[in-house]
């Protein structure tokens, strides 16, 4: 029988500040007290941007190592914008737009395995696994996802260009190294507490204990960790601190960015590139707010620009309550909510008519089409091959 026990009670500190009923302003006050840097850097204007984001991001715990990471990388990011002044909206404007909805995506997914876990003094064999799966989680979801980011825009350092959706195929080895090689390692510690030989270990079987020795052994094929049930769940604490703190650095730094500079750079791209971005960001809005909804399922398989006209064609699942017809519907409110008032509103773009073409695995389930002139008008439904009652 295993005797050794694990306190996993430091988790509790993990918890973001909005989910223990902080307000606004009170989140706002722990902020600047926990980073004094940004007290002179941003104004009263982006205040309210900046409340948005700082709940979902702030711990009840706060220890000042976690504030150098924070200082380390944002002036990573000034780096960046010393290189090139207009970089955070000519590498990788979509990245950048996005960038907060994915990161909320993974957040939620990792919070919902911390939920899960007893908190407490808990019998190492019986919480191990729980740790293990976190431990694997964050490197595998919200680390990669973050270097990935760091990869793309410190690619600039090196006066290349590298866009996430490149860097996100990297795996987190050459994704720290490339982060490790830039100014001379100077970003060096945006990497601690990532284990590489612990994070396979997670993954692949590798831990080992004996029940009467409290040292647990991660085995990777070409190195062992050694360490006890305590370090181990620290070093879990660890990681997931300084990747929050480097996520709060990104947006940090593009919450004292004026909107008039997210605009123009829209403006500058393709009708259908910012039609798709606008509906990735939608597709994820409705993932965090409601994993089960049909919405949540979706996916855009094409967009088409055509004069003032733009067809989407969208893959849903087969099985719904809704009909063919309310479920296009749906869809059609989906796209001109959250893709076609923005870009007409916001960009300025001309769009005069609208097609929704909706397919499940079978194939097309029909289209709808619905006309633009200050509102929404004269909207018809075709039914197509594949009809669904």
């Amino acid at each position: 029988m295993d005797h050794f026990t694990i306190n996993t009670g430091l988790l509790n500190g993990l918890m973001p500040l909005q989910n223990l009923g902080y307000s606004d302003d009170e989140i706002y006050d722990e902020f600047i007290k926990r980073y004094p840097i940004a007290a002179d850097l941003i104004s009263e204007k982006m205040k309210v941007r900046a409340r948005e984001i700082m709940g979902k991001l702030l711990s009840v715990d706060h220890d000042p190592k976690f504030t150098d990471i924070f200082n380390i990388a944002y002036e990573f990011l000034m780096d960046v914008e010393m290189k090139d002044s207009e970089w955070l909206f000519t590498t990788d404007v979509e990245a950048v737009i996005l960038f907060g909805k994915l990161h909320q995506f993974e957040q939620q997914k990792f919070y919902e395995l911390l939920r899960n876990i007893p908190l407490g003094t808990i019998p190492r064999f019986d919480v191990i696994q729980s740790l293990a799966n976190m431990y694997r989680q964050m490197c595998e979801g919200l680390l990669t996802y973050v270097y990935s980011i760091l990869v793309s825009f410190g690619s600039t350092l090196k006066s290349q260009s590298r866009s996430v959706l490149e860097t996100k195929e990297w795996n987190t080895f050459n994704l720290s190294e490339y982060i490790r090689s830039l100014n001379n390692g100077k970003y060096s510690n945006l990497l601690n507490y990532y284990d590489s030989v612990v994070r396979n270990a997670c993954a692949h079987n590798g831990i080992s204990f004996e029940l009467w020795d409290s040292s647990i052994e991660f085995i990777d094929k070409n190195d062992t960790r050694t360490m006890d049930g305590e370090e181990f769940c620290e070093l879990l604490y660890d990681l997931t601190q300084t990747v929050n703190h480097i996520i709060l650095a990104i947006e940090f730094y593009r919450s004292i960015r004026t909107e008039n500079e997210v605009t123009v750079a829209l403006k500058k791209m393709a009708i259908d590139k910012v039609a798709m971005l606008f509906f990735e960001e939608a597709r994820v809005d409705q993932v965090i707010n409601n994993s089960r909804s049909p919405l949540s399922m979706i996916k855009l398989e094409e967009i088409e620009v055509i004069d003032k006209r733009i067809t989407f064609t969208i893959i849903g699942p087969s099985e719904r309550g809704n009909k063919n017809e309310q479920w296009a519907n749906l869809l059609l409110r989906l796209c001109i909510d959250n893709i076609i008032s923005p870009m007409t509103i916001n960009l300025e773009h001309v769009i005069e008519t609208v097609v929704v073409k909706v397919k499940d695995r079978n194939g097309l389930m029909g289209k709808i089409k619905a006309t633009i002139d200050k509102s929404v008008k004269d909207i018809i439904f075709f039914p197509g091959p594949n009809k669904r009652n």
